[in-house]
Formats: structure tokens, C-alpha cells, sequence
């Protein structure tokens, strides 16, 4: 039973007292009294903040805060920002951890330098191969290099 369940299911009985039914239910009497408050100014930074984040979605909350001063001259901190944010449903768009997973019906190739270190001139070599974009289509252009830079 989720937390507002909870609240709702806890009903004016004369026979059980609401602090009873709330200290059954695992609920603080404080709960039951709650009323959440909207405030207007609350209303207009969100109005704000997002008319930002629609032109730039990749904005955090430090950034929006200074667009907000810079656009509409309203002085809001950071916090009340981030806040906003958060009931909002917003966050900058960014790159997320766990980018560079692998897929994993794909092979892993073993690292085959392991325990060997580069003790004279073409004992390691490597290659690289990258892909360019031209207006006639993709060239490939390979890099080679010996083990020591330089050599």
C-alpha cells in the first residue's frame, strides 16, 4: 500500500480515533493534515524555466538560474531552481554513465599486450583506422605508428 493509500484509506469512525487508525497504518498524524500549497510565484518560475529549457534542453539547473536573471530580470536561487526542475520533470539533457557498455552478444577481443612493455624501436605496432565524411562519400584513411613515439 503506497503512502497516499494509506492516507486515503483513514476515514472519521467514532469508534477508532484518527491518530489510532494513523499509528496502525504506520502514517504520522501530520500527514493526515497536510495540504500542499501552490504558489503563484512558483507558478511563474516554472512557466519561466520552461521556456528556457525548450530552447536549451542541455541548460542545468546553475545555468537556467543565471538565463533566468539574463531574460527576465528574476533573481531565484539555485536550489529553488533545481527544485522547480525536479517537479517539473526536467533535467539536462547529458550524456549518462554506463555509455561505453558493451552489447553482449558481441565478442570481446582479449588485450594481447598484457605483460609486455616496449623495450626497443618496432617491438609494438598499431593501427588506426577513421572514418571521414567528404561530399563524394566515406574515404578510408589508415594511421600506422611504431611502438616509441617519434621513431
Amino acid at each position: 500500500m503506497s503512502h497516499d493509500e494509506k492516507i486515503a484509506a483513514i476515514e472519521d469512525r467514532p469508534d477508532i480515533s484518527r491518530s489510532r487508525q494513523a499509528g496502525l497504518l504506520n502514517v504520522s498524524r501530520a500527514a493526515l493534515y497536510y495540504t500542499p500549497q501552490e504558489r503563484e510565484e512558483d507558478k511563474k518560475h516554472m512557466d519561466m524555466i520552461d521556456a528556457i529549457y525548450t530552447d536549451l534542453p542541455f541548460y542545468g539547473s546553475r545555468r537556467i538560474r543565471n538565463e533566468l536573471w539574463d531574460r527576465f530580470r528574476e533573481h531565484v536561487c539555485r536550489e529553488r531552481v533545481q527544485r522547480l526542475m525536479s517537479l517539473m520533470g526536467i533535467e539536462a539533457i547529458y550524456p549518462k554513465s554506463k555509455t561505453s557498455l558493451s552489447h553482449p552478444d558481441h565478442k570481446k577481443y582479449p588485450y594481447l599486450l598484457t605483460g609486455i612493455s616496449a623495450t626497443f624501436p618496432n617491438h609494438i605496432w598499431g593501427t588506426d583506422i577513421t572514418y571521414v565524411k567528404l561530399e563524394t562519400g566515406w574515404p578510408i584513411l589508415r594511421h600506422s605508428w611504431i611502438g616509441f613515439p617519434g621513431t
